[in-house]
């Protein structure tokens, strides 16, 4: 009896299984990367800094020229430091840099390093070595 009983389940989950509803994977659509970055500097604006970081990297994923692509980075690498997120902020611009080497912002986001350490040294007593 209980081997019946598992024969009959085994073929009732073997028909199942081949049933005419097929999932198959879609990938996202991508979207407009013009739209989502001005929704990301109106954010920007408004100093909803942390969406606006969020939008400005969807942006750059969506560009397909590297100069607005690069561009995009860079406001999400500011707008990480507007709200004192510092270590996600250097991890942008390391990431930035090895991205886009040739970059005319590559001056500008080491700048932007540069300011990140000098904000995080807390007296003149800690900072004594060059």
């Amino acid at each position: 009896m209980f081997f019946k009983l598992l024969k009959f389940s085994i073929i009732i989950l073997l028909l199942l299984s081949c049933s005419k509803n097929e999932f198959v994977y879609q990938p996202s659509k991508k979207s407009d990367p013009y739209v989502i970055y001005n929704e990301a500097y109106s954010a920007f604006e408004n100093n909803d800094f942390f969406f606006a970081s969020k939008k400005f990297l969807e942006a750059e994923a969506n560009f397909q020229d590297l100069e607005l692509a690069a561009k995009a980075s860079v406001m999400s690498c500011f707008s990480l430091y507007g709200i004192n997120f510092y270590e996600d902020s250097l991890e942008n611009i390391e990431r930035f840099i090895k991205t886009y080497p040739a970059n005319k912002n590559v001056v500008y986001v080491e700048y932007l390093k540069a300011i990140i350490y000098f904000e995080q040294i807390g007296e003149e007593k800690h900072d004594v070595k060059p």
